[in-house]
């Protein structure tokens, strides 16, 4: 990032190239450097200097997945490298009191490999584009793992966490782990340079190795990010409040319209069937056995989108509520998946759009929540054929159609 630099990688003999942008931070200069060694087909480890290899890390990589990253993980965490269920219960709300959600140890971009995809260089530009070095994490983080949500979108890419006992921070490396270790992380000394030294000469390395590190070490080695906390998005202030108004106010801020992108670009879709083939496949319907259902979308989809709810006769009072709910919201493409022949009946009473496809839990038993798994294996039948479904419980009062306010750059939308 300046000549003084250059000149030490040429005296020590480094492979380098000078990043001619004047005053730009490090945290923004190794996305910026990233984003384009992606864009000419080259994969990227990215590492801080504060980074130690004993190993050639590049024999220790699942090549799998757009990203494998580094986590912030305990020695505890470690041991819940797919993270943990986190349970909150509140009393008050009565048979709704619990709710539960996953906690994940947050990601590290301190040591990440990137392979040349679209959805690496995208997710590599919009962490360019960041100036903030404390929201760089935040972000990070947010393009792994959460889902899109309103204008705010992702790239898509796949993530592989590194394991935890091959590269670590060195805080929660004990003796035994680091002679195992591919790489450690300095960052959390107290004295980042100094630990690298003692490390690398304690390391087994060459001298020649050790010279080198040393040096860099001394040069490189960043300190700890200091000043404010990472800044945390208004939208999380709804779930710090148990006060409706709260949530309230974010969740009306902008209404129900589809909201102009802000992110990177969202992968493109991995369309099952073509959109410009015949809809609905012949051949996909019949060799899957769906010709009745490809028969009822034939009429009732539109741009191969569906509504569809599925019902068993126990709930035909509350299945008659869903059809005068769904005609008041003048929903033209909605349809019933009936788990029996009675239910099949009664929607062809009532002139509403059906499918019989017969179905039993694996109990036997015909109650809301036996029936409700039997939603996913139905709703590979409608995939299978090419068709994108809006899956809703009968529960469900549509006050309007649906479709406007979809965003359809993710394989799922699903409510929260």
């Amino acid at each position: 990032l300046d000549p003084a630099t250059e000149e030490f990688l040429e005296a020590i003999g480094l492979s380098h190239f000078r990043l001619s942008a004047p005053g730009i931070d490090p945290n923004t200069a190794k996305w910026l450097m990233a984003r384009d060694i992606l864009s000419v087909g080259c994969a990227v480890l990215l590492a801080d200097p504060t980074v130690v290899f004993k190993h050639n890390a590049f024999a220790y990589l699942f090549r799998d997945s757009d990203v494998e990253t580094m986590s912030l993980s305990s020695r505890e965490a470690s041991r819940q490298i797919k993270g943990k269920v986190v349970g909150v219960d509140d009393a008050a709300m009565g048979w709704s009191r619990y709710a539960q959600t996953m906690s994940v140890n947050m990601a590290s971009s301190s040591l990440v490999f990137l392979e040349f995809t679209t959805e690496a260089i995208n997710l590599a530009a919009t962490l360019t584009d960041i100036r903030d070095p404390h929201l760089i994490e935040e972000t990070y983080n947010e393009h792994l793992f959460l889902p899109a949500s309103d204008q705010h979108s992702r790239p898509g890419v796949s993530t592989r966490v590194m394991m935890a006992s091959c590269f670590c921070y060195s805080a929660f490396a004990e003796t035994q782990l680091r002679q195992v270790a591919v790489a450690i992380n300095m960052a959390s000394e107290a004295n980042p340079p100094a630990a690298m030294t003692t490390f690398v000469q304690g390391s087994g390395f060459g001298a020649k190795v050790k010279a080198v590190l040393g040096r860099i070490a001394h040069k490189f080695a960043l300190p700890s990010l200091s000043g404010p906390a990472p800044r945390v998005t208004p939208m999380n202030d709804i779930i710090h409040s148990k006060d409706m108004a709260v949530g309230k106010a974010l969740v009306l801020q902008h209404g129900c319209d589809v909201q102009p992108r802000q992110g990177p670009a969202p992968r493109e879709m991995n369309w099952h069937i073509p959109l410009d083939a015949p809809w609905p496949p012949p051949e996909a319907c019949e060799a899957a056995g769906l010709q009745d259902l490809c028969s009822v979308l034939a009429k009732v989809a539109v741009n191969r989108e569906v509504l569809v709810a599925v019902s068993n006769k126990n709930i035909f009072h509350m299945l008659k509520l869903y059809f005068d709910g769904v005609r008041a919201a003048n929903v033209s493409n909605v349809m019933i998946v009936a788990l029996d022949d009675a239910t099949g009946a009664f929607c062809r009473q009532h002139n509403f759009p059906y499918w019989v496809r017969s179905l039993t839990s694996r109990t036997g038993a015909t109650d809301n929540h036996a029936t409700s798994g039997l939603k996913f294996q139905i709703l590979r039948d409608f995939i299978t054929v090419g068709a994108s479904v809006v899956l809703s419980d009968v529960d469900i009062v549509w006050m309007r159609s649906p479709f406007p306010y979809l965003y359809r750059d993710a394989d799922v939308e699903g409510m929260t």
